[in-house]
């Protein structure tokens, strides 16, 4: 790349001519990754070049491999990491490690997180493989088609699952479970699990955080780290909300 960059169109096509398969396929990659501008990738995007990647590489296997767990763990709050030590290990060894101070309970969550490959729910959401779709490429065409003008025709959007939009979705959960605007705040994993109760009550796909996050600021919502965890404020669930009510 560095003898193409300041060579003229026919010296460069003659260094192409003669390079190996494999520089070229490195070269075409690093242009791609080097175009990419990541804060600006949404959800779905993302998505694309990890299928890709997956197709090369293990890609769960190398993302725990190249994961910093202690560093994780280090920025995360205490509650996050015993969290994680309670996905990977169960109740009784969260409780154990709650009696520890947070060096000790970040010790021990690396240490299982890594032993056990274990993943934040962003990154195993975005690795998670879909299963093989056995179509072929006419029948998927004439199928894609066909459910995006039935949804046209009911007025509906589709994320190309089948399903709502996932602003729609989010929307939705909001109006119906939520409470918006005041003093209001709530833990995004709170949130985030809430929601996912909504979505299998309403037969809905479930989502990762990083496509909770992209559409709640598409409709507005601030989101803040503090020494817990993220929360997003102005912004509560209805039945908490009521209960608070209900004490005062």
């Amino acid at each position: 790349m560095q003898r193409l960059a300041p060579a003229h169109f026919l010296n460069g096509l003659a260094i192409v001519a003669r390079a190996p398969l494999a520089d070229l396929s490195a070269a075409f990659a690093e242009l791609i990754g080097r175009s990419l501008w990541l804060e600006n990738l949404k959800p779905s995007q993302t998505q694309n070049f990890v299928s890709l990647a997956s197709g090369l590489v293990d890609l769960r296997s190398d993302l725990c491999e190249a994961l910093d767990y202690r560093a994780l763990f280090e920025a995360s709050s205490r509650e996050d990491a015993l969290d994680a030590i309670r996905a990977i290990d169960g109740e009784a060894a969260a409780n154990e490690a709650g009696k520890l101070r947070k060096p000790k309970i970040v010790e021990r969550a690396a240490l299982l997180a890594r032993d056990r490959h274990w993943l934040p729910e962003a990154l195993a959401s975005l690795s998670a493989s879909k299963p093989r779709d056995e179509r072929s490429t006419a029948q998927a065409m004439v199928e894609e088609i066909a459910r995006d003008e039935a949804a046209k025709a009911a007025g509906q959007g589709s994320d190309g699952d089948g399903a709502p939009t996932i602003a729609r979705a989010v929307e939705r959960f909001l109006e119906e479970r939520c409470v918006r605007g005041g003093e209001g705040r709530i833990k995004a994993k709170a949130l985030l699990d809430r929601f996912g109760e909504f979505a299998e009550a309403e037969g809905l796909r479930k989502i990762g955080y990083a496509e909770l996050s992209e559409a709640l600021g598409s409709l507005g919502f601030e989101k803040k780290r503090s020494s817990d965890g993220v929360h997003y404020l102005g912004l509560a669930l209805r039945d908490d909300a009521e209960a608070r009510q209900a004490a005062e």
